[in-house]
């Protein structure tokens, strides 16, 4: 009886195992170019790359900050990082000056519980809290 049922146990094992390998759809686009195909990369100039092509990884970002109140302000990052925390003082305007990674499109200012999302697709941003 144990034998039997180590046997089976055995057997539904090896077919489980067999059937859970993943099955790739996605075409490989080296496979499908002719050009690339051919082509052996030896050195770092047999690389092609375009011209227009950004090697760079984060970016500077400008975020001029003003409000009708004093209160600590927080820039924080799509994943929740705390870029930088200031002080701002009602009377007057603060500057921060980021360097964030290039996939940042948006960025979230906090302020006395009060969360807001703001763009810095443009590089230099303004933003009032009231």
């Amino acid at each position: 009886m144990k034998r039997t049922l180590l046997l089976l146990m055995g057997l539904m094992f090896i077919i489980l195992s067999t059937s859970c390998s993943k099955q790739w759809d996605t075409p490989d686009p080296i496979e499908n170019d002719p050009q690339i195909q051919n082509t052996e990369i030896t050195t770092l100039s047999d690389v092609r790359v375009p011209d227009n092509f950004n090697w760079k990884t984060v970016r500077d970002v400008e975020i001029k900050i003003s409000g009708s109140s004093n209160g600590l302000v927080e820039a924080i990052s799509s994943k929740g990082v705390v870029y930088q925390k200031a002080y701002l003082n009602g009377s007057q305007s603060y500057t921060m000056k980021l360097t964030v990674p290039t996939y940042e499109s948006s960025i979230q200012l906090k302020k006395d519980g009060r969360s807001e999302q703001v763009s810095i697709s443009s590089g230099n941003v303004s933003y009032t809290f009231n």
